[in-house]
């Protein structure tokens, strides 16, 4: 079980469950957390050139729904603090509940498979508005097709790359790589890949799991971030 005494070393940061909120406000207690986290993605992206937007992808151990509150934070805190433009996608292949999508009403709707898929899609006509300026969404796409997509590599880095030249941010939210290996080809295109665990509710022999299966794909840029 991950605690924050036995793990504190490994987290770029701990952040508090009180901290999220919907894109609907500044998030209440937030005002030194939410720079502190921006700083820190800030570090760990310093190597990224400036010619493109950095990207991100965040996944949640046992369930997504803590990564998916930590996307839309950072989606408000780069938009406010650094004046970035973020696009927040829903890569999430199953368990349409608690997803991005789900979260922000769009679950049914068009988007990430049908960019991996259908080359003659524009990528920005998919990407919807939040209530926050600066700060768009791409939702998942049909479900009832998602979880027999196969994805096309070169696509994804073309559409990848036309929307990269469009935002700052592209922040990723995905499920288990060891559910679906699927994951992988975007945690292998990413600058950052965070972990999100839930202190008590996660097993350390889970994190190892899945620091082994990047360690095979010979990447090292998995971060952990504990909620609590």
């Amino acid at each position: 079980m991950v605690t924050s005494q036995r793990s504190k070393g490994n987290f770029i940061e701990r952040l508090n469950s009180f901290l999220v909120h919907k894109l609907t406000g500044k998030p209440k207690y937030a005002s030194v957390s939410y720079r502190y986290m921006c700083k820190s993605i800030q570090r760990e992206l310093k190597h990224v050139s400036l010619d493109r937007a950095k990207m991100l992808a965040l996944s949640g151990m046992p369930t997504p729904a803590f990564a998916v509150n930590l996307a839309l934070f950072l989606g408000f805190s780069l938009a406010s603090e650094l004046n970035a433009r973020v696009l927040l996608i829903d890569s999430v292949v199953r368990h349409p509940d608690d997803t991005l999508s789900d979260k922000l009403g769009l679950i049914g709707e068009k988007g990430f498979f049908q960019l991996c898929t259908q080359s003659e899609i524009e990528a920005l006509s998919l990407c919807k508005n939040t209530q926050v300026k600066s700060v768009d969404v791409l939702p998942s796409g049909q479900f009832e097709f998602a979880s027999a997509v196969i994805l096309d590599h070169g696509l994804l880095d073309q559409q990848i790359s036309k929307l990269s030249q469009h935002y700052d941010y592209l922040i990723f939210t995905q499920g288990d790589i060891r559910e679906d290996t699927r994951y992988m080809a975007i945690s292998e295109r990413v600058d950052l890949n965070l972990l999100v665990v839930e202190e008590n509710r996660s097993f350390m022999h889970d994190i190892d799991e899945l620091y082994r299966l990047f360690r095979d794909s010979e990447l090292d840029n998995l971060k952990l971030v504990m909620t609590t």
